[in-house]
Order: C-alpha cells, then sequence, then structure tokens
C-alpha cells in the first residue's frame, strides 16, 4: 500500500489506496512518469478537488499543511 510522506523529513502523512495515488497522480502531473514529489498548498488542493481527487484525502492533506501553509509531499511503499 502506497503511503504519503512529508518530503522535508520522511515522516508519513497516511497510507493510501492504489486508486487515490493514481487520482493524485493524474491531477498533479508531475514533470514525468517518476516524479514522486509534489508541493501542496490551498490552492492544490481545491484543483484535487475539482478534479475528483478522493475528499477523505483531501482533507487529509488540508490538515497536514496547516501548520504551514504547504508541504513538498513525495509518495512512495
Amino acid at each position: 500500500m502506497p503511503h504519503l510522506y512529508r518530503a522535508a523529513t520522511g515522516q508519513s502523512i497516511c497510507a493510501i489506496s492504489d486508486v487515490q495515488l493514481q487520482q493524485v497522480i493524474h491531477a498533479l502531473a508531475g514533470e514525468s512518469a517518476e516524479d514522486a514529489e509534489y508541493y501542496i498548498d490551498e490552492d492544490t488542493l481545491t484543483y484535487m478537488a475539482e478534479e475528483g481527487v478522493d475528499q477523505s484525502l483531501v482533507q487529509l492533506l488540508q490538515a497536514a499543511i496547516a501548520e504551514d501553509g504547504g508541504l513538498n509531499v513525495s509518495w512512495g511503499p
């Protein structure tokens, strides 16, 4: 099961399903298919919600960025 991490620290934000991971990748369309790090802020979350990313995941990420207003997120096993 994939996880989302704070890219700067490697701290796990949450476990996500394969479907949720594909939603994130599709919505954020990194620079390449191998891109596994994204900057997420309120504007990004609004866009992700509009693109149909799972609402519970958007809410989890909203809580994760609350402290700093945004963060670099990476994904992996």
